[in-house]
């Protein structure tokens, strides 16, 4: 009898251990796009449906004084309501040139996602970019501020995650930056991912940048195993005591 007892509550605290340490995801959208605008004409390719889990596209364009270009390669490994979380990938890069007065240029690769965590989860970001060259001057840029992380379903400042230009920037480096790695943990929500890069400009401008990202969602195990185990075995020595008194008993008649 004793033996059973034992392979009960091995068999209890297994099962409610196991499953506290699955993560909810309980809901995950993202979107992936390329895009670049040459003299007022816009050419763009898309993927805002969540089955497509793999996206690589590109798009360029060019006349004898501008061109443009934007690729994207992303991946998304994310199982729904159920551990071990998501592992998203994204790369890419954007570039334009002009060299005469025309109208403004534009290029972008975005990546959006927007997930919903029903318990704690904790995250890491290791991202790396390499500005190949700035504006030549004027207003334009190219920028890749590094994957975003907001709270809510929009993208709001602040985020959780520092801009990577204004790090690289402080530190005094503009290329072959090394690559930059963070981590933390979110409490249930919602929560906003932004891995985009994007270029603009006018009149004898111009820049490239490359970027690369990986962000990682990991279930945090809820402590619910000791509790379960300290009443196992409180019942355990409950049972016990009482079948010590019942054999005491027996013994004096």
């Amino acid at each position: 009898m004793r033996r059973s007892i034992i392979l009960c509550v091995v068999v209890a605290v297994g099962g409610a251990f196991a499953s506290a340490t699955f993560a909810q995801i309980s809901q995950i959208s993202w979107s992936q796009s390329v895009s670049i605008t040459l003299r007022g004409i816009t050419e763009s390719k898309a993927a805002p449906y969540a089955n497509l889990l793999n996206f690589n596209e590109s798009v360029q364009d060019s006349y004898p004084t501008e061109n443009a270009s934007s690729q994207q390669i992303s991946s998304v490994t994310a199982p729904m309501f159920m551990s071990p979380g998501a592992d998203v990938s994204v790369g890419g890069s954007v570039s334009f040139q002009i060299t005469a007065p025309l109208d403004e240029m534009e290029t972008s690769s975005a990546f959006l996602m927007t997930f919903t965590l029903d318990s704690p989860a904790t995250f890491s970001l290791t991202e790396n970019s390499n500005l190949e060259s700035a504006p030549l001057g004027g207003d334009g840029e190219v920028e890749f501020p590094g994957g975003q992380l907001y709270v809510g379903s929009t993208v709001n400042p602040p985020s959780i995650i520092p801009n990577i230009d204004t790090l690289w920037l402080q530190q005094g480096r503009l290329t072959g930056n090394p690559p930059l790695t963070y981590s933390g943990t979110l409490a249930p929500g919602t929560y906003t991912y932004d891995a985009s890069a994007f270029g603009n400009g006018d009149i004898y401008e111009g820049g490239s940048v490359t970027y690369g990202t990986d962000f990682q969602l990991s279930p945090v195990p809820e402590p619910v195993a000791l509790p379960l185990l300290g009443m196992a075995a409180l019942a355990m020595l409950r049972r016990r005591g009482r079948a010590t008194r019942a054999s005491s008993l027996i013994a004096t008649l």
